[in-house]
């Protein structure tokens, strides 16, 4: 069983333009096979259009025109006649793109299928509103009373982290992997535009689904809460990424800085009495007294993970647009 032609037909062609709908086409292929036993499902499979084929004219013959920004969505194929052998096939363009958008891939569109693993992935940014204690203020200067002291009580200000939110379609999901990620940040830089320890892993879910051709598979959604590393104009820094930064307090110092073997002693004031609160150390361990500046200690507080092991496009965030839409 075989096709012996395929031709275009005139008389049908046609031609929606609006602005809420865009540009859809209608065009006929006329097809002859040898077999009068072969049924529509073969016809369909030995054509060579496929969804989400670019929409020219004529299609069988060399293009005089085409439209760039227009798919094949689909085609009915209808028997004509009543030797079996001639068939009508109605070809419908859209502007929608099957194989950027749906995931035809020609492998899947020669099935008259989308292929759930081809789909784009789904990007969405927000923010989440917490809070947080401060050790320096807007221009990254220590938080501190008139002596230089810090407050008993850190003050605290709003903490609207960016939320990136990706979605895709997986066929599998392993819960007990996906737990190795939550709440670890980035050890490297993350799709090309976050620094490291800037970007935590939130939360992943996942949802399954299923498909008439493809099966069961799952819809999973990866949450990422971002912290971008902040400085002001002189380049103090005020924010570190997901780093912390506190005042080194304590109510000891070393008696010997080079010897901790010695142990530690009370810090004491004026008066002879031991500090009645965590007063300011310095690197070494000794009490800063007088203006001496402030000492911060940073901790690394969630574990570095890799997070290329995601397998996202290094572009994800970065594709632009896509250009020379139109046609002849």
């Amino acid at each position: 069983m075989q096709i012996l032609s395929i031709t275009d037909v005139r008389g049908s062609r046609s031609v929606s333009w609006s602005g809420q709908g865009g540009r859809s086409y209608t065009q006929q292929l006329r097809v002859i096979t040898d077999d009068p036993t072969m049924g529509p499902r073969a016809v369909a499979k030995a054509l060579s259009v496929r969804v989400g084929d670019q929409y020219s004219h004529p299609v069988t013959t060399t293009p005089t025109e085409w439209d760039y920004g227009n798919y094949l969505q689909g085609f009915d194929i209808k028997e004509e006649g009543d030797d079996g052998r001639q068939w009508l096939c109605t070809l419908n363009y859209g502007p929608f793109n099957w194989t950027e958008q749906g995931g035809a891939t020609t492998e899947a569109a020669s099935e008259g299928q989308t292929d759930p693993f081809k789909v784009p992935l789904k990007v969405s940014f927000g923010t989440a509103k917490y809070e947080r204690e401060c050790a320096k203020d807007a221009r990254g200067k220590p938080l501190e009373n008139t002596v230089g002291e810090p407050f008993d009580q850190p003050l605290k200000r709003d903490d609207s982290r960016g939320v990136l939110t990706i979605v895709r379609n997986e066929p599998t999901f392993n819960s007990q992997y996906v737990q190795t990620f939550k709440d670890t940040v980035n050890q490297d830089v993350f799709l090309t535009i976050y620094a490291p320890n800037t970007v935590k892993c939130a939360d992943v879910t996942a949802e399954r689904e299923y498909d008439a051709d493809w099966g069961y598979y799952w819809v999973v959604t990866y949450i990422f809460e971002i912290r971008e590393f902040v400085t002001d104009a002189a380049n103090n820094v005020i924010y570190s990424g997901w780093l912390e930064e506190v005042p080194n307090l304590g109510l000891h110092e070393w008696v010997d800085v080079t010897d901790h073997s010695k142990g530690t002693t009370a810090i004491l004031l004026a008066d002879g009495s031991p500090a009645p609160k965590p007063l300011q150390l310095s690197e070494t361990g000794l009490y800063l007294g007088g203006d001496t500046p402030p000492f911060y200690r940073t901790f690394q507080l969630y574990p570095l993970q890799d997070f290329s092991k995601f397998n996202f496009p290094d572009d994800l965030l970065t594709v632009g647009s896509i250009p020379g839409l139109g046609g002849s």
